[in-house]
C-alpha cells in the first residue's frame, strides 16, 4: 500500500520538476496584459482613440494595458478625463430638482449623470 503511494509521490515530483523547466509554464503565468512600456507613439494613438469617444476600459482591452495606467499617462500628458466634476450650477440645479420631490434616479435621467454622483454631492 505504501509503496504505490511513494511511487505516485515520486512521479508527482518528477512532473513538477518538468513543468518548472518548461518554457510553456513561464508564458502561462504571465498576465494577459502587456508589460511593455507605453511609448510616445502608442500614447498618441490612445489619446486619439479616447478623444474619438473610446472608453478607458476599451482602450485597456485594445492596447493591453491597465486602465489606471492609461489614465495616469493621460493626466501626465494633460488629457482631461471625461468624468467631469460637477459645477456649482449643476449642483444647484440638482438641489432644485430634489426640492421639487424628485428622486436621485429621476434627477440623474434628466441631467444625464449617474444617480450615485448626484446622491454623493447632495448628501455628502
Amino acid at each position: 500500500m505504501f509503496s504505490s503511494y511513494a511511487e505516485e509521490l515520486q512521479q508527482g515530483w518528477r512532473l513538477l520538476a518538468e513543468a518548472k523547466n518548461s518554457p510553456k509554464t513561464a508564458r502561462a503565468q504571465q498576465s494577459p496584459r502587456s508589460f511593455a512600456r507605453i511609448t510616445d507613439e502608442r500614447l498618441r494613438l490612445m489619446i486619439t482613440d479616447y478623444e474619438a469617444g473610446v472608453s478607458a476600459y476599451e482602450l485597456a482591452d485594445k492596447y493591453g494595458h491597465n486602465r489606471g495606467t492609461i489614465m495616469k499617462h493621460f493626466a501626465a500628458a494633460g488629457v482631461r478625463s471625461r468624468v467631469a466634476v460637477p459645477t456649482e450650477e449643476e449642483i444647484f440645479r440638482w438641489k432644485e430638482l430634489r426640492a421639487e420631490g424628485l428622486g436621485f434616479k429621476t434627477i440623474a435621467r434628466r441631467v444625464g449623470r449617474n444617480h450615485k454622483t448626484i446622491r454623493k454631492h447632495l448628501l455628502g
